[in-house]
């Protein structure tokens, strides 16, 4: 499972999980769009760094998050995208991958059509990702057509709305009947995954989480404990033991690691803390996701065993979608 850390638009994250030792990252064109300066200084750091990139359209924070509010008509969407990929491919990123426009929520699925045609023709390696509007059947189509798709969390959470079933068992069935009814499995990605047990099972090729910067803004940070990732309130008391490890620790990875050093130069006492809890949390993730690589690459069970073996005094598997 590779882990890609999203929120690497501004160049504060982007260090800090660099320095982390993080080679997957995820940042929006949304974000980064008018930020031309910083966009051209972390593009450069990428390749130096030989980094595998995913660039987000940031449609949804455009529709629901720091843009929603404003009106945006086909025209608006189609001028933007056409911008998104045309950008992109001016980044001279190596190993970049861009995500489709997915508008199965704001237009009808011909329109959605005549957008990823945009993206099939851009030359540039595209990550498609399938919404409920497109049905199951239109899963199989982009299985049997795409080398790497994508499953959007946040759709998971509409699948299992009002069942306790876990997103990990609604993956693993969707997963099953891709297998059965296409024969084989493209590559797989969660898209805005924030639960950790999903990354546990293995069950993708890879994943994205901005949840590594979530903590920080609320003096949390991330740690790393017993195989898992486990985010804590990290506080100033010298008897504090979060806080007297993460201490411990930043400063072996800071005694390792000259960039982060030189980086903090001329930073305040606040501005270091932040950026520290953020290599931290970074960090914590890179020994997550070495820890998931050590482990069994996850391998799709028959219709009987399709139920997580955590669950597995459970009768309610997850059954999302006719097939």
């Amino acid at each position: 499972m590779k882990i890609f850390l999203a929120g690497c638009e501004g160049i504060e994250p982007y260090q800090a999980a660099s320095i982390a030792g993080i080679k997957n990252i995820l940042f929006s064109y949304y974000h980064l769009q008018k930020k031309s300066s910083t966009a051209k200084e972390i593009m450069s750091l990428m390749n130096k760094r030989d980094q595998e990139v995913i660039c987000d359209s940031g449609l949804f924070t455009m529709m629901f998050g720091a843009g929603k509010g404003k009106t945006y008509t086909y025209s608006d969407l189609l001028d933007y995208t056409k911008k998104y990929i045309e950008t992109a491919k001016g980044f001279g990123v190596k190993n970049l991958t861009i995500v489709e426009m997915d508008t199965h929520k704001i237009l009808e699925l011909p329109k959605l059509y005549e957008f990823r045609k945009h993206f099939e023709d851009s030359g540039i390696q595209t990550l498609y990702v399938w919404h409920v509007e497109e049905k199951i059947e239109g899963l199989f189509r982009m299985a049997e057509k795409y080398n790497y798709i994508a499953l959007s969390v946040p759709e998971l959470r509409i699948l299992c709305k009002g069942k306790k079933t876990r997103y990990q068992d609604v993956v693993h069935d969707l997963l099953y009947k891709i297998q059965k009814n296409v024969g084989r499995l493209p590559k797989i990605h969660l898209l805005g995954n924030t639960v950790p047990e999903t990354m546990e099972t293995n069950t993708a090729y890879s994943c994205d989480s901005s949840s590594w910067t979530f903590g920080v803004r609320h003096s949390r940070t991330y740690f790393y404990i017993n195989g898992k990732v486990h985010c804590k309130y990290l506080g100033r008391k010298s008897d504090d033991k979060w806080h007297e490890l993460f201490k411990k620790e930043t400063q072996a990875i800071a005694e390792a690691n000259p960039e982060m050093q030189d980086y903090m130069i001329g930073k305040s006492e606040k501005q270091r803390d932040y950026f520290l809890q953020l290599v931290y949390s970074a960090n914590s993730f890179q020994k997550y996701q070495m820890k998931l690589n050590s482990q069994k690459p996850y391998e799709v069970p028959h219709e009987k065993k399709l139920q997580h073996p955590r669950a597995a005094d459970r009768s309610d598997q997850a059954q999302p979608l006719e097939s």
